[in-house]
């Protein structure tokens, strides 16, 4: 008899539309899209938690301006790309991110 494999409790890639605009705009981000955002990036589990620490953002990096940078150009970690493929201005998004497409199992 075969038997199943356990559940994974290892952290999951998942993306979440906090705020889409209205109406619906026709201009969707894609690879090389320069994008501007605003972030706040935490770690910890779990991942929706907002009493996670903070590890960066563009709210405190003292520039007083969203961050800009090319999608998918390897300017930011895997996981955020992914994340903000098919974007629409003013769209909000949540991203959990796990090791694997971020800085890896050991924060590095």
């Amino acid at each position: 008899a075969q038997s199943e494999a356990p559940p994974s409790t290892e952290p999951q890639y998942v993306t979440r539309v906090l705020t889409k605009p209205t109406p619906n705009s026709n201009l969707q981000s894609r690879r090389l899209d320069v994008l501007e955002i605003n972030y706040t990036a935490r770690y910890g589990y779990p991942p929706r938690s907002l009493d996670l620490p903070v590890y960066d953002s563009s709210l405190t990096r003292g520039t007083g301006r969203p961050y800009q940078f090319v999608l998918g150009s390897g300017d930011m970690i895997p996981g955020v790309d992914l994340g903000l493929y098919d974007m629409v201005p003013g769209e909000i998004r949540q991203i959990d991110i796990p090791p694997v497409l971020g800085y890896g199992v050991n924060g590095s």
